[in-house]
């Protein structure tokens, strides 16, 4: 009988209860009650012999009989239920069966001394305290398994910081994950929350050659720092294409960065390096710009007015792109549509867009007929632009607020563009009445909202803004509004204004240049970066 127990839970005979409780453990993940009871009452009656065998062998070596040496002790008769092997088979004990405690830890006492132990070193420390933290719970007494199992999950979810091998190490010896009984022991809503809890802190390693080539220029960006003065150089080399790199941090997320190798303190560190890079990225644009302004003035107070002045601006049309961004976001999803309720609703049972731009029409018509009957371009243009920016903010705009933003700037410039070239024909509110048709236009041409206008003549017509909210796309609003800026100085300067057809094809060329420029740097610093994974 005893030579079938060991062979049941497949070990060699021994009296460490460790081994046998880990023999026994490794058996239940084949051996399911649900699937066969016979087999697992033997497995059961098997851990239960050895157990006892392993106590009785224990209490026998420990407590000789009187009139014997120690090493010559014979044993009493057992229940024929727990027999002693054969002579033949005789083992001497481990230290850790004769130093076995009497009573072992309870659950909630074994959790304590972790914490005590986390609180005293730290969290970090108890990957130093690992080995005996596995041999307290492997002499963990079978009725309390569960209970311990419970208490150290609980545990688990409320602290953060527990060391990944830590984490590890306890999923493993609870069977957290793979394993049925986990389930069952921990309760539907404990076993759900720590398993999200291990899918974020202990995702799967990804093996996958797509997806690691994908995340290369993160991965090269971060070993780039273990350099000498690799850390700076990751700045630097950041600022040229951070906009990509935010989008690849974005969609890989930290789970993923966590599959592939980068620990919460890496991705922090790439986080801080990408915020720092954004930073540089909008100081040496800035830095050059009053370096050239300075090389064509010769004059330090000259150079200071224009290049405030040009800061002025551009500050001015970026807060004006943020702040009329959200009015004509119209997607009540997002956080930013409780700003206009009342409007977005209104925007969300609009079948179509012909109320708004009738409102837009009207406010251009009404406004040159007051101006044409009552000369005062005042009214005229207060009630023409009171109706142009209702109907404008009637119409369904952007999805998104980055192309709700782009959109208010290409309003902005086109309107410009519009009066620095019709102003002495048109009143304003027209200019801007016409300049908010055709962004629209080039809004429902890019979006693809009525698919027989994409490749009509007025797609290329409306070019520019199909562009801008590309840029928009692919490294955000605040890039896309360098097209926007070019253009509404040129519309504001009279000597380069005067020409639709020139402000069309400057706002073109400078987008699909900023385009060209832009994915070129892109793709040589994300090679580069993806060449120091391979050289790591």
């Amino acid at each position: 009988m005893w030579d079938e127990d060991w062979a049941l839970l497949g070990i060699e005979p021994t009296t460490e209860l460790g081994a046998i409780k880990k023999a026994y453990a490794l058996k239940l993940k084949t051996t399911r009650p649900d699937d066969d009871a016979q087999a697992y009452q033997a497995l059961r009656g098997a851990y239960e012999r050895a157990q006892a065998w392993v106590k009785w062998r224990v209490q026998e070596l420990m407590e000789p009989a009187p009139n014997e040496p120690a090493a010559q002790a014979t044993p009493e008769p057992l229940p024929p239920a727990a027999a002693p092997p054969p002579p033949a088979q005789a083992l001497t004990p481990s230290i850790d069966v004769l130093q076995e405690l009497p009573r072992a830890p309870t659950p909630q006492e074994l959790v304590a001394d972790v914490e005590q132990q986390r609180l005293r070193c730290g969290a970090m420390a108890l990957a130093q305290h690992l080995p005996a933290l596995l041999q307290a719970l492997n002499e963990v007494p079978v009725g309390q398994a569960e209970a311990t199992s419970r208490a150290f999950a609980q545990w688990v979810l409320r602290h953060d910081d527990v060391p990944l091998d830590v984490l590890a190490a306890l999923a493993a010896q609870f069977g957290w994950r793979g394993d049925y009984r986990a389930e069952r022991a921990l309760g539907a809503d404990l076993s759900a929350a720590l398993q999200t809890e291990l899918d974020l802190r202990m995702p799967v390693p990804i093996t996958d050659p797509e997806l690691i080539e994908q995340a290369a220029p993160l991965l090269g960006l971060e070993q780039l720092r273990r350099r000498r003065l690799g850390g700076r150089l990751a700045l630097l080399l950041g600022a040229f294409c951070v906009h990509s790199l935010q989008r690849l941090r974005a969609a890989f997320g930290d789970r993923l960065l966590r599959g592939l190798g980068l620990s919460p303190g890496q991705q922090t560190w790439l986080d801080n390096a990408l915020m720092l890079s954004a930073v540089i990225r909008g100081l040496l644009p800035a830095a050059l710009f009053a370096w050239a302004s300075y090389a064509l003035l010769e004059d330090w107070e000259k150079t200071a007015r224009f290049v405030g002045l040009s800061f002025a601006a551009i500050l001015g049309l970026r807060l004006l792109m943020k702040g009329a961004g959200l009015a004509l976001w119209w997607d009540a999803r997002q956080p930013g549509g409780a700003y206009f309720a009342g409007l977005v609703a209104w925007r969300s049972r609009q079948s179509s867009e012909w109320p708004g731009l009738a409102l837009v029409v009207t406010g251009a018509a009404v406004a040159e007929l007051v101006m044409a009957f009552w000369p005062a371009p005042w009214l005229s243009n207060t009630l023409g632009l009171l109706l142009v920016t209702a109907g404008m903010l009637t119409l369904r705009w952007g999805n998104s607020l980055a192309y709700s933003r782009a959109l208010a700037g290409c309003l902005v410039a086109a309107a410009l563009a519009m009066w620095s070239a019709l102003g002495a024909h048109v009143q304003i509110s027209t200019a801007a009445a016409l300049g908010t048709l055709w962004t629209f236009l080039g809004w429902l041409v890019f979006e693809g909202r009525h698919p027989q206008l994409t490749g009509s003549p007025l797609a290329w017509l409306v070019r520019p803004v199909s562009n801008t909210l590309a840029l928009c796309t692919r490294w955000g609003w605040g890039f896309a509004s360098w097209p926007l800026l070019a253009v509404s100085a040129m519309a504001l300067d009279a000597g380069l204004s005067g020409s639709l057809v020139f402000e069309w094809g400057a706002w073109n060329i400078v987008a699909f240049l900023l385009f060209i420029s832009q994915n070129t740097v892109d793709g040589a610093c994300h090679r580069w970066l993806a060449r120091q994974v391979s050289r790591a």
